[in-house]
């Protein structure tokens, strides 16, 4: 089911006008997006935009692409990085203007990039089951960065907005009871607003200050050595 719903998000992806996605992505700062056994629910949101009471098209986690999927449970170190292609239904808006017409459904073809991190095996982690933490997971968690595409489609199916899209954040990835034969993937990635990159001319005063204080403490140490001598 997974994969044909996979294959249809890909032919529309195809089908779509080329060209008309802008060089500057919508940015997610907050919010997640949930792969689960089952329609993952999200929130996300931005400057530009936020999508909320979001619902992943697949019936069931097979969402060709995420590493997740075909990990060993069993290993030392579980991924969190991948390709993945899915249409999704939510509530979209736009923080300035307004779209021509109800949104039907969004697209996303995105890639996910972290470091694989070491597996921890016990009570499943709260940011996915809360309650059902009585259960045993095998989980890592660890920094990714998002990159991709997002194509808004209309209820004519005419697509009304397509954007790059670029997000940093924690994620959180492993499968539910993997000690008694379970094999019920899930991934979580959590949105965090990017910490801000200094300007050249910030790291340049900073770089000046810091050899400024250098230069005082060795002009420092050498009259000390004059003094004693």
């Amino acid at each position: 089911m997974a994969l044909s719903r996979f294959v249809a998000a890909a032919a529309l992806f195809c089908l779509l006008p080329a060209g008309t996605a802008r060089a500057d992505p919508f940015r997610i700062t907050a919010g997640t997006l949930d792969f689960v056994p089952g329609p993952g629910e999200f929130n996300i949101s931005g400057p530009d935009f936020s999508l909320a009471f979001g619902e992943t098209g697949s019936d069931e986690f097979g969402l060709p692409g995420l590493a997740i999927e075909t990990a060993d449970p069993a290993g030392q170190t579980l991924p969190v990085s991948g390709h993945i292609l899915f249409d999704a239904i939510a509530l979209f808006t736009l923080a300035n203007g307004s779209l021509a017409e109800r949104v039907e459904r969004i697209l996303f073809d995105v890639t996910f990039t972290g470091a694989a991190a070491p597996t921890t095996v016990g009570g499943c982690p709260d940011v996915l089951f809360g309650t059902l933490s009585h259960f045993e997971c095998a989980f890592a968690t660890s920094p990714f960065a998002m990159t991709g595409q997002m194509s808004v489609v209309g209820s004519s199916g005419a697509q009304l907005l397509q954007r790059e899209v670029a997000g940093v954040g924690i994620a959180t990835v492993g499968f539910v009871e993997p000690g008694r034969g379970g094999r019920a993937p899930f991934a979580e990635y959590r949105f965090e607003e990017a910490a801000p990159t200094p300007e050249p001319g910030t790291l340049l005063l900073v770089l000046s200050g810091a050899l400024a204080v250098s230069l005082r403490f060795r002009r420092a140490a050498g009259h000390r050595a004059l003094f004693l001598d």
